[in-house]
């Protein structure tokens, strides 16, 4: 494969990335305004949480701008009471997760 296949493979898969990320955030968004409490308990309950916070960890800005994630939507989408919803059905890891995502959205990187 030359170099030209190489580069429009990569953009076609960072355009199929952006999109499945894409609609997981809006159905995550949906669920969290729309869905039972017991549904999304066991939802997270099916996610580890330590394993999602190392994934958040792992996004930084660049990542985060090739997605050309709109924050500015997202957080006109999502209030405060969203956060400490998420927080509380979290569990314990639930404000540390809900930090990262405010930070992510407010484009302050923390690690």
């Amino acid at each position: 494969m030359d170099n030209n296949q190489k580069s429009l493979l990569n953009e076609i898969m960072n355009k199929i990335d952006k999109k499945v990320l894409e609609s997981k955030l809006n159905q995550g968004i949906e669920m969290l305004k729309n869905g039972s409490n017991e549904e999304l308990v066991k939802k997270l309950g099916k996610i580890n949480k330590e394993d999602l916070l190392k994934k958040l960890s792992e996004i930084d800005m660049d990542k985060f701008k090739s997605l050309n994630i709109d924050t500015t939507s997202l957080k006109q989408k999502i209030n405060d009471n969203d956060f400490q919803r998420v927080s509380e059905l979290a569990g314990t890891d639930g404000e540390q997760i809900v930090k990262k995502l405010k930070s992510l959205l407010d484009n302050k990187w923390i690690y």
